[in-house]
């Protein structure tokens, strides 16, 4: 362990994400490295011309939605122009965007906008999406309902900072560490959606 990234507060943090990073199989690690590249084909076809647009409405679809589902719904807005399916405020946040108004200047929450920058960029950015179950590897263990929700900017970037460290020691980019440890994570709570 480098001794450069192991001060300050985010070190049981990093000793966590570390550990699921040392549990990852080798599949986990290829899936979770090719995350993002695979999301950010996936908002491509969906609007080739306009994928800023498609990572956009995907971003927004997020919250409590799985990929899947986030994907459909996603190509329903932007083939279909409904926008509907979701949260009232998630629609008309992707109708905004579907109407040209740039995304970061629409997506409200630190996690939203992050997953937004990673699949808008292939994951080739410094942004990291800390949902639930990166939240949990942090924490390493299930976090309780009260730490996952409205997680404030300080504590996200507690967070979003223990990854960046971690994935400099590794030498991957923080987005490909988070995907990574969130393949493995959900592998082995048994998460399949």
């Amino acid at each position: 362990m480098s001794t450069e990234f192991s001060f300050g507060a985010n070190n049981s943090y990093e000793q966590n994400i570390r550990m699921v990073y040392g549990r990852a199989t080798d599949s986990d690690i290829i899936a979770g490295r090719a995350w993002y590249t695979l999301a950010h084909r996936t908002a491509g076809n969906l609007t080739p011309k306009d994928l800023h647009i498609a990572a956009g409405i995907i971003a927004a679809f997020s919250p409590q939605m799985a990929w899947k589902k986030n994907v459909e719904l996603a190509a329903t807005c932007i083939r279909r122009n409904r926008f509907t399916g979701h949260y009232g405020a998630n629609n008309r946040k992707a109708r905004r965007i579907a109407n040209g108004i740039e995304p970061l200047k629409v997506l409200g929450g630190e996690k939203t906008r992050a997953f937004y920058q990673c699949i808008e960029s292939a994951g080739n950015c410094d942004a990291v999406c800390v949902d639930r179950h990166a939240i949990a590897v942090c924490l390493g263990r299930n976090a309780e309902e009260s730490e996952r929700k409205n997680v404030q900017r300080k504590k996200y970037a507690a967070y979003a900072n223990a990854y960046r460290n971690v994935a400099s020691e590794i030498g991957i980019l923080p987005s490909e560490l988070q995907a990574v440890c969130w393949v493995c994570w959900r592998r082995e709570e048994g998460i399949t959606d």
